[in-house]
């Protein structure tokens, strides 16, 4: 007598009588009870986790002859019984489903219907009939400095958290429905939950992965060196091993007797397949699989789960790469599914869900179907007769100011149809599966503001603070950048800084003797954290952060600091890959061939397209004839390999050649009149800014020498433009205004004297004013943050920053003269 784990969850009592008086009588009249609320009706049970069937939905399908299909399905409230009129004579087939949050229970039974009344039983299998999807999401977190994991499923609405865990979780579930994890507290348990999502007990026991026999119904764990072991009802271990799987790799499963598993049989030899009846007989393989899951171009595939469903031994794999290094240069999540027949692993594979060869453009995918292809299998997570379910695990990535970037988290369930090997995909919302990675966002920084300090003698320095507005009273808060300006050693910051395109913020600074370049990351909370420096041989005057256009140079992130070597215009590179700062690399310099003694380099910023900075060229210094002439030059990128010595290869004027009113005197400005040196005017490009592909500069222009105690002016005066210079393309060949003060008025002087742009904001340019106004003996410092809609101009936000925040230079009044200093 076979011994068939069954249990009788209802008696199916079918009552057909010959009602002569109210029926024809070829029908008779079908009754069908589940709950006992007609005799002969079905018990209600609950134990072990199995459905409480006067509480649980219901399905029912009653087949006749010719295949037409009664279906009724009964609400979690409803009555269990209903009524049905079945032809006399008929054989009917009846197939009746419980389900409960975890899984489905099936039975079914054949019967010809006779006269009079007829009395059929439906006996539901023990064992499990089909498992629903369990949504569930691991997030790595971080305690007390060490790396931990926390596990939520959610169960028919309902959330189970896992305890905490030291290492990664292994879950399952057996043909009960209810649900085993292994967790790490420092010991290794096993929690078992039942069907419904309530905790059931728990064990010391140390299991790496559960394996649940659907057919025999036979719980087993699996540990870490390949034992197989049944989990018994009080959750103790077989005690000693079932099987041993050799040279086991973490994935196998088991069914019907049998086990498939992965494993490797040395070091560097590749990973295999092997399968066996649990008794060590009838095995098949070890067969290679590599050939079967690797994807051309991609690194090796990860196995991250075994089913066994019939004949097959379906294998789920991913392939990730999240960030771009010298080694893969491309960003991509693929996976799929390998199906082998379990009792020929000879034999090929049907590969499902995935492309043996892709193509790559710009370090990202080149037409990839994922509407047809899996992200990546990560884990069978239920089944029915029909479907196997599949967690896919991915993400898409894409071309994005920084480069190619990580844009979105792909989270789906995959239905595999084990008939045709068809897939159909569902995104999942709640669920997150293993990983989430960091997407690429649109840039939306704090702004950050800053005070000069001095310390009267030789050191001075800028504290950097993150503020809303600019306005707020920053008594008491803390800058997320330092000076060390009243200590005799330290870092002592300047106000050359840039932003990258992924919103991280660097800055140069001086440490004691040493030039070095600092960079702070955007945290998730969008705060500031150091992120690491990195020495320089020289001082920079401005510096800019972009990706490289260069193909060899593919997936590098390249910071620019200008400086001047003798007459030699000099760009230094820094390079890394994505957030690997700590590797960054200096690299050889590019000469800029085309500027010679009377050029400086005021302002420089790059993008894909090249790099930008902003030339001042002064002829006649400091004689009757000293002119100026503001232009912007566009390089393009070089490669990182070598030096290079290059020319521009666009160039457009910002201010064309004007004179100083420099004074026809052989007498240095100590000896100016106070009429002379009210007449001097001088501009300044001081910033360079890119967004969606177009270049925006600032100018400021000066009435009034004040550029040392003799300067002898009596009334200053500053103002400035908000400049398009064109698209990053092409700059094409003129310049608009976009907003202007000439400031050259007492009530409109320094009222807008734009100095910086002072965050990345998706639309808007939000920029320092560093202004003034001076007359007789009394400056008046005005310091303000604007905020420009973009397309907006004419009616910026306007704030006053708090009296603190003095940003880079204050006009005063010393010596008979005003100067425009940091001190």
């Amino acid at each position: 007598m076979k011994k068939t784990l069954i249990f009788i969850l209802m008696i199916l009592v079918l009552m057909v009588s010959s009602c002569n008086l109210f029926l024809k009588e070829e029908y008779g009249e079908l009754v069908l009870s589940f709950d006992g609320s007609l005799p002969d009706g079905a018990r209600a049970l609950d134990a072990n986790g199995l459905p409480v069937l006067s509480s649980s939905p219901m399905k029912i399908n009653i087949i006749r002859e010719d295949g037409y299909t009664i279906t009724r399905e009964l609400g979690a409230e409803e009555p269990k019984s209903l009524v049905e009129l079945v032809p006399i004579g008929e054989k009917i087939e009846i197939i009746v489903t419980a389900i409960n949050p975890s899984g489905q229970w099936s039975g079914r039974a054949s019967h010809t219907v006779v006269s009079g009344q007829n009395h059929v039983r439906v006996l539901l299998n023990k064992n499990i009939s089909g498992l629903k999807s369990l949504l569930f999401t691991q997030k790595k977190i971080e305690v007390l400095g060490q790396d931990a994991y926390e596990l939520k499923f959610y169960m028919d609405g309902k959330e189970i958290n896992a305890p905490q865990s030291k290492s990664e979780y292994s879950f399952g579930r057996d043909s009960l429905g209810r649900l085993y994890i292994s967790v790490n507290v420092g010991n290794a348990y096993i929690y078992r939950y039942t069907s419904e999502g309530e905790l059931l007990d728990n064990a010391q026991r140390s299991i790496s992965c559960f394996a649940n026999d659907y057919t025999t119904g036979k719980m087993y764990g699996i540990n870490g060196s390949g034992g197989v072991h049944e989990i018994k009802e009080n959750l103790s271990l077989s005690p000693a091993a079932i099987a041993n799987l050799e040279h086991y790799q973490g994935a196998a499963a088991i069914d019907n007797n049998r086990v498939a598993w992965l494993l490797r049989d040395g070091p560097i030899n590749p990973l295999k397949i092997e399968a066996k009846n649990l008794d060590g007989s009838s095995s098949s393989g070890p067969e290679e699989i590599k050939d079967h899951i690797d994807i051309t171009g991609c690194k090796e595939s990860k196995v991250n789960d075994f089913f066994i469903r019939g004949d097959y031994v379906y294998v789920l794999f991913t392939t990730v790469n999240e960030s771009i290094t010298s080694s893969d240069p491309n960003l991509y999540s693929l996976g799929g599914i390998a199906r082998y027949n379990i009792n020929n692993l000879a034999a090929p594979p049907v590969k499902i869900g995935f492309s043996d060869s892709v193509s790559f453009e710009n370090q990202l995918l080149k037409n990839y179907d994922y509407s047809a292809n899996f992200y990546g299998a990560v884990k069978v997570i239920g089944f029915d007769e029909e479907n196997i379910y599949i967690a896919d695990d991915g993400f898409d990535a894409a071309d994005t100011p920084a480069g190619a970037r990580i844009v979105k988290n792909r989270n789906r369930i995959v239905a595999l149809n084990i008939a045709t090997n068809t897939l159909s995909f569902l995104d999942e919302r709640t669920a997150k599966w293993y990983n989430e990675w960091k997407e690429w966002r649109t840039p939306n920084t704090k702004t950050v503001v800053w005070e000069s300090l001095y310390d009267g003698s030789s050191r001075s320095g800028m504290n950097y603070y993150q503020v809303e507005k600019g306005d707020e009273n920053l008594s008491g808060a803390n800058p997320f950048i330092t000076s060390s300006v009243h200590e005799s050693s330290g870092v002592l910051y300047s106000d050359v800084f840039c932003y990258d395109s992924a919103e991280n913020f660097y800055v140069s600074g001086k440490d004691d003797n040493d030039e070095k370049l600092y960079r702070y990351v955007l945290e998730d909370d969008g705060n500031y954290e150091t992120d690491g420096e990195k020495a320089i041989s020289e001082k920079p005057t401005t510096i800019a952060v972009s990706v490289s256009s260069v193909p060899d140079d593919a997936g590098k992130t390249i910071l620019f600091y200008y400086f001047e070597s003798g007459y030699d215009h000099n760009i230094g590179r820094l390079a890394w890959y994505t957030d690997d700062f700590d590797h960054a690399s200096q690299l050889r310099n590019i000469t800029l061939n085309d500027l010679d003694q009377n050029d400086t380099v005021t302002a420089m910023t790059a993008n894909k397209d090249g790099i930008f900075v902003a030339v001042k060229t002064v002829t006649g210094k400091d004689s009757p004839n000293e002119k100026y002439k503001i232009t912007v030059k566009k390089y393009a990128h070089q490669s990182l390999g070598s030096p290079a010595i290059i020319s521009a290869v666009e160039t457009v004027t910002v201010v064309n050649e004007t004179s100083t009113n420099y004074p026809n005197v052989v007498v240095p400005p100590s000896h100016w009149t106070a009429e002379q040196a009210n007449a001097y005017i001088n501009e300044d490009l001081n910033a360079l800014y890119i967004s969606d592909g177009v270049l925006y500069g600032l100018t400021t222009n000066q009435k009034g020498y004040i550029k040392d105690i003799f300067s002898k002016a009596t009334e200053v005066f500053i103002g400035g433009k908000l400049l398009k210079i064109g698209n990053t393309e092409s700059l094409g060949s003129y310049v608009v205004v976009l907003y202007k003060n000439d400031g050259l008025r007492p009530e409109t002087s320094g009222e807008f004297a734009p100095y910086r742009f002072i965050a990345v904001k998706p639309k808007q340019l939000v920029i320092a004013s560093d202004g003034y106004y001076g007359k007789e003996t009394t400056p008046r410092n005005k310091n303000k943050v604007f905020v420009f809609d973009i397309g907006n101009w004419a009616h910026p936000d306007e704030t006053v920053t708090q009296t603190r925040i003095n940003l880079s230079k204050q006009l005063v009044y010393s010596g008979n003269s005003f100067i425009w200093t940091i001190e």
